[in-house]
This record gives structure tokens, sequence and C-alpha cells, in this order.
């Protein structure tokens, strides 16, 4: 499906974007078929892609900080069969430049509901820094 080509996207207390990202992997045909028609039927997130391998699909959100639509696109997905591991990424970390496994925000171990915080997020560091960060007189 085709991103918008602006997205209404608000920032969060540290001037970040706050859209975000499910990312199942696995995907094959049928699968993405399932998750496309449900998208398309509005039921799902913001807008949805999925590698050309099908390897991988995004499902955007519009606030990662909106634990309660995480959770029920996250179900969602479950119920549509995604049953491995799922990530989930901030859009203002990939504009960061983070990428693998310390870039995630929040995940969810296979087959469950649960929204957990990975022990260790490069993204979550750099917000600390900038709230610990002195100001500056200017």
């Amino acid at each position: 499906m085709r991103a918008p080509d602006k997205l209404d996207e608000g920032l969060d207390e540290f001037g970040n974007r706050v859209t975000g990202r499910w990312m199942p992997k696995g995907i094959d045909q049928e699968l993405w078929g399932r998750i496309r028609g449900v998208m398309i039927e509005g039921r799902l997130g913001l807008y949805a892609k999925v590698l050309e391998d099908f390897t991988q699909a995004c499902v955007y959100t519009r606030d990662y900080r909106g634990l309660p639509d995480l959770r029920r696109i996250l179900t969602t997905l479950r119920e549509l069969g995604c049953d491995g591991w799922l990530d989930y990424k901030r859009d203002c970390d990939t504009a960061r430049g983070l990428y693998g496994r310390g870039a995630l925000y929040w995940y969810s171990p296979p087959g469950r509901l649960a929204i957990r915080e990975p022990r260790w997020s490069v993204g979550r560091e750099v917000d600390g820094e900038t709230v610990l960060a002195p100001s500056h007189p200017g």
C-alpha cells in the first residue's frame, strides 16, 4: 500500500516524530493478503508495506506512546497469523539512522499479546540524553 505523501505525525516531549511501526517477519503472500485486506478496511494502522521478498512487513501506527492502539494493532496482527516475534520501531529512530536490535522501542514475544520494553534501546538512551543535556544560554 502506498504511504501518504505527508503524515500529520505530531511530536513528543523530546521533539521526536511519534509515528512508528510493527515489523512482522516471515510474511508470505497469503499472510500479506490478509494484512493488506484488513488495512484497506481501515482496521489496522495508518498504512502498511511489505518487502518484495516477503521477509518482512511494516504496519505503521499513529503514536508509539498510545499503548491501547498499539495493542489493538498487535492483536489484529496475531489474529491474522503473525505468530513470531514482532518488533516495534519508532520512525524518529529510523531518521536518526538507528538500525538493528538496539533500535527497537517495543517488542512482543512469539504468540503473545504482551508489549515489552527491550533491555536496551539506543533511541531511549538518546531521548534520555536529550533530557539530561545542559541547556546553553542562547
